[in-house]
């Protein structure tokens, strides 16, 4: 694993350090938007800079949503309801989801030929024997119809005024942040009122998974043997995405090695420079969160 650490050079590192602080960038665009139609002061580099801040608290405690809070609690700094913040927030994070969705909707569909070559891996040579049985194609089908219902349910929630109320009510106090939940709502509303700005959010949070998968095969190309297509970054990267999503860790630590270990040693790459890879993208990451925690004391600028 140290010899292949070793392969990485620096200058490569550095354009996948890049590539993965540009993949940031489409949903601060998104929330950036948001904002200015809210009334919210706010610069494209404060978004940003404020979403960079969120990724530090997002990985530094389990769930990913730590940042979100902070991200709340900042904008109102730009002239913007702490109702209104959660709200911008909401609407950044359901175009995200609705990107997801999207995106490991087609690498359901284009993963079929590895989906084989992973069940006859696991066939031949089990990974968890306490899994035996377990399907990576159907569950991980089943997480994306889990996804759409969410989707879909939380829309009803939000835009219905008199379905499940008690659910309702209880719902959206989790997303208002204990906010005005008449003005959350109402700031909300944005989706329904402009269904093709959010379908644009939608969009271009697609860039995300694009840059992403970039800065992942850059850090492979240079550190594994088996150099495989782009293509298969483009299908695992929504697949990991999904995974690193559950609050089981910190920042994906364990999560993504072993999601690493069988997806890409299910395609025929050795253990060793699949983890080295692994840490590599973890230190990566790290370096974004030191970006972010560092940025959070630069002075707003209004």
């Amino acid at each position: 694993m140290l010899a292949d650490l070793k392969r990485l050079s620096w200058d490569c590192f550095l354009l996948s350090l890049t590539f993965f602080v540009l993949a940031s960038a489409p949903a601060a665009l998104i929330w950036y938007g948001v904002t200015r139609r809210m009334g919210a002061g706010l610069s494209f580099w404060q978004a940003w800079r404020l979403s960079l801040i969120g990724f530090f608290w997002n990985n530094l405690i389990p769930g990913g949503v730590a940042g979100d809070a902070v991200r709340v609690w900042e904008v109102h700094k730009y002239n913007l309801t702490y109702a209104k913040g959660a709200a911008s927030v909401f609407i950044e994070r359901w175009s995200a989801l609705a990107a997801l969705i999207i995106t490991s909707w087609l690498a359901w569909f284009m993963a079929d030929p590895i989906f084989a070559l992973i069940e006859q891996h696991e066939k031949a040579l089990p990974i968890l024997p306490m899994l035996e049985g377990f399907s990576v194609k159907w569950s991980f089908l089943a997480v994306i119809v889990l996804m759409i219902a969410l989707f879909c349910l939380g829309s009803i929630l939000l835009f219905s005024q008199h379905l499940w109320q008690n659910l309702r009510l209880r719902l959206l106090s989790r997303f208002s942040l204990g906010s005005s939940l008449e003005e959350f709502t109402q700031a909300c509303a944005l989706i329904k009122n402009n269904w093709t700005g959010f379908v644009t959010a939608v969009l271009i949070n697609l860039l995300a998974p694009l840059l992403e998968a970039a800065a992942v095969y850059i850090i492979f190309y240079k550190i594994c043997p088996q150099n495989l297509p782009f293509i298969y970054f483009l299908i695992f990267i929504p697949i990991f995405r999904v995974m690193l999503h559950l609050p089981v860790s910190a920042n994906g630590i364990g999560t993504q090695e072993a999601a690493f270990a069988l997806y890409w040693g299910s395609v025929g790459m050795a253990l060793e420079p699949v983890l080295a890879s692994s840490l590599l993208i973890h230190a990566v990451k790290l370096i974004i969160c030191i970006l972010g925690a560092l940025l959070y004391y630069q002075k707003p600028q209004k």
